[in-house]
């Protein structure tokens, strides 16, 4: 849900104020089961401080609930996360060139326990983990997920990686942005934050990237 404010926060327009700026209401890209879409509302709050925040939330509602349509005349739109549909999709005919140092680096914490204090089986295992992948994934490229990195505000691909066990669960998810010609990897993610960046297009559905 943060993310999501955070990209609507930089979208113009996407998140709604009323007159006099007494609520305000944002669309979470959430739908009910019966598919309408469930936005935020807030209320101003009236007994700010210097260190409170000026809105307070109130709920979760649809469109049609009164607390929405008697202060807004039109709904606020969804985020947007990209403009070309290709970068969602894996191309098989391109390489992923990898900058393993900077990736072992800086996240060493994410690696699993075994490789964390021995930084040349890690650069070695990370080596022939991303070969292994990029077999995996040219024989099926839906194996590549796209996500939102929200800091650098881009569309980036994750893919398995398997560090221990290549028949068992992924240990991490490297992250790869097409650059020209090639798949540029500089950082990789723990299964839980690959999930959560993904889960901001669309739930994954991959075999490998579960909750």
């Amino acid at each position: 849900m943060t993310y999501t404010f955070r990209r609507l926060k930089a979208e113009n327009n996407k998140i709604l104020y009323s007159i006099e700026n007494r609520y305000a209401c944002f669309n979470t890209g959430l739908l009910t089961p019966t598919y309408e879409y469930i936005y935020a509302f807030f209320e101003a709050n009236n007994k700010q401080s210097k260190s409170s925040q000026p809105f307070f939330f109130v709920g979760f509602f649809k469109g049609i609930d009164s607390r929405i349509t008697s202060h807004f005349s039109i709904l606020p739109e969804i985020a947007n996360y990209f403009s070309d549909p290709s970068l969602l999709i894996y191309n098989p005919n391109l390489p992923i060139a990898p900058n393993i140092e900077h990736i072992i680096a800086d996240n060493t914490q994410r690696f699993p326990e075994a490789l964390r204090n021995n930084p040349d089986l890690c650069r070695i295992t990370m080596s022939g983990a991303i070969l292994d992948t990029q077999k995996r994934i040219r024989a099926n490229y839906k194996l590549a997920v796209p996500h939102w990195h929200c800091y650098m505000n881009k569309i980036q691909l994750l893919v398995p990686l398997y560090l221990l066990t290549p028949s068992g669960n992924p240990d991490l998810a490297l992250a790869i942005e097409k650059v020209e010609n090639q798949y540029i990897a500089r950082t990789c993610l723990t299964m839980a934050m690959a999930y959560q960046n993904a889960r901001l297009i669309v739930k994954p559905e991959s075999t490998w990237l579960l909750p």
